[in-house]
């Protein structure tokens, strides 16, 4: 069997049986490895343990679909196959999320965009950023995610025009319409969220509808909960509620009998905390029942505490000081476990991006491929700032410095004023040309100050033994830097020029005080300086 023949094989089970027939598409994926390692073919060989690796991955056998992930993705930078590396990363990002390990998650989102960017597989491009949406709703970032849907929707339908509708056009559209409206809920915009629930009544589908209901299930009592108690201002009366607690029940059915309960199990946490708050006991037991049976499925610490979170609020709702003291000491080892964890983690995926490296780069010399992975592992693609893993690794080693020494140590934060209109009038290609010039006065204005771009639009600047003159005097410089460049605005902007909203906060660190705690002054500020009016600088 050649080759191509193979991989279409392998891509048409796929469509096939991943939503309707989980067992014959693992049977598939086993069968056409099996011929693709008799004639042994390594691209064949590598996108059969992918589709393995994605088989795991709809398992909740998060570990083991992992472990495939790393395998395909070391594979397909020896076959310098980007297509695969692309949807490789994307994958990897995906569990990284669902384990709660958001910064891992974006970074390996960022490798896949640009991956699938330089082939312009926009199809691929448009299931990263509705992966990558999912970080922000975990960080309670939602306008980022909603900014990652609408460019996911974006490439989606660019596919569609330069290739003509794909075979899962109309899935995709559906997903499309329940995250957005799980989104919405999350907004608080609970009329619109209703609306892209509404339409799901116009598919008709029903195969495709079944292999999506339990996401369907988990936005309509989401939303239903949210409608009624603003509609009830807050009443805990269960006979109100009797809409969204028969929606649990739903979800509680499909459960049983669905093998993705970890796709959906932050939505999970969230209607727990829902019957929480309205003391609908008779359910509590059996949601945290689901969720801690689903975190030990994903093996996932991170799941785990935020399971115990609720089991100590819902054993404190009973006054349960019994149940609260016995759960106290599992809860605070699974924390320091976890944090060792995630410095292994972090070990593990620096040394495995080195090992690859060194593996693919053969023709130059050790020194030069170390040299170029500490840059990529340190460095934002699109901006050339220093990213948020180097900002936290540099900021910390500041701050113990600091300590030390007893000097203050200045923290500025700032953001480009009304951005998202930015990228809805211009689209995404001129919205990262201005981060570029943006990052470009940073560069070129912040002296001896460490500059990094902390996400979207969003940077930081670390200034080691700070004066408060210093720090106003550098955001202003960046202002006026990049007014000069005279940008594009547009009608929503006050200013004829792009402005930035800056805050900024400095202190001598003590024992108490981390990295973040500096960052999140600095960013209260930033918001104080929003509320100003735009193109402030504030203090903390």
């Amino acid at each position: 069997m050649k080759s191509s023949d193979i991989i279409e094989k392998l891509i048409e089970a796929s469509k096939q049986y991943v939503y309707v027939d989980l067992p014959k598409w693992i049977k598939a994926n086993e069968e056409l490895l099996s011929a693709a390692t008799k004639e042994q073919d390594e691209i064949a060989i590598a996108t059969a343990y992918f589709f393995i690796g994605e088989a795991e991955y709809w398992q909740s056998k998060l570990d083991s679909a992992l472990e495939y992930f790393y395998k395909v993705l070391t594979m397909s930078k020896e076959l310098k196959d980007m297509e695969l590396e692309g949807k490789c990363c994307n994958m990897i990002g995906s569990i990284h999320c669902k384990k709660s390990n958001e910064s891992i998650a974006i970074d390996y989102f960022h490798q896949s965009i640009h991956c699938l960017k330089e082939i312009k597989n926009y199809s691929a491009l448009s299931s990263t950023y509705m992966n990558m949406a999912s970080v922000y709703i975990n960080l309670e970032q939602y306008e980022k995610a909603l900014a990652c849907y609408k460019t996911a929707d974006y490439y989606d339908d660019l596919e569609s025009k330069e290739h003509g509708p794909q075979a899962d056009a109309e899935l995709n559209q559906l997903i499309f319409h329940i995250n957005y409206s799980l989104l919405y809920e999350k907004l608080q915009d609970y009329e619109k969220a209703t609306e892209y629930l509404d339409n799901l009544h116009t598919y008709t589908n029903n195969e495709l509808l079944q292999s999506v209901q339990q996401y369907i299930n988990v936005a309509y009592a989401k939303v239903t909960y949210q409608r009624l108690k603003q509609l009830y201002q807050n009443t805990t009366n269960l006979i109100v509620y009797s809409e969204f607690l028969s929606l649990v029940e739903v979800i509680l059915y499909y459960s049983k009998n669905i093998l993705y309960n970890a796709d959906v199990i932050h939505d999970y946490l969230d209607i727990l905390d829902y019957l929480i708050d309205i003391s609908a006991f008779c359910y509590i037991e059996e949601m945290l029942h689901l969720l801690e049976y689903t975190a030990k499925e994903c093996h996932s610490n991170t799941i785990t505490i935020m399971v115990f979170q609720r089991k100590l609020s819902y054993y404190e709702s009973l006054g349960d000081s019994i149940k609260m003291e016995s759960l106290y000491d599992d809860y605070f080892q699974l924390l320091q476990k976890h944090h060792q964890e995630m410095d292994r983690i972090y070990q593990s995926n620096l040394l495995s991006h080195i090992k690859i490296e060194e593996d693919t780069l053969i023709q130059q010399s050790k020194d030069a491929q170390v040299k170029e992975l500490e840059q990529r592992s340190s460095y934002d693609s699109l901006t050339g700032l220093a990213n948020r893993n180097f900002l936290n690794l540099y900021g910390e080693n500041q701050l113990r410095e600091a300590r030390q020494n007893n000097v203050p140590l200045g923290v500025i934060v700032l953001d480009v004023d009304e951005f998202k209109s930015y990228n809805d009038t211009y689209g995404h290609i001129v919205g990262d040309y201005c981060l570029m010039q943006v990052a470009t006065s940073i560069r070129e204005n912040s002296g001896n100050a460490f500059a990094a771009r902390f996400g979207g639009d969003e940077f930081v600047l670390i200034s080691y033994n700070a004066e408060e003159e210093k720090l106003i005097n550098l955001a202003k410089s960046i202002q006026e830097d990049v007014a000069n460049k005279q940008l594009p605005t547009v009608e929503t902007m006050v200013q004829s020029n792009i402005t930035l909203s800056i805050g900024y906060y400095y202190s001598v660190p003590n024992k108490e005080k981390c990295l973040n705690d500096f960052i999140r002054n600095a960013d209260k500020a930033l918001y104080r300086a929003k509320d100003e009016g735009k193109g402030h600088i504030v203090s903390y």
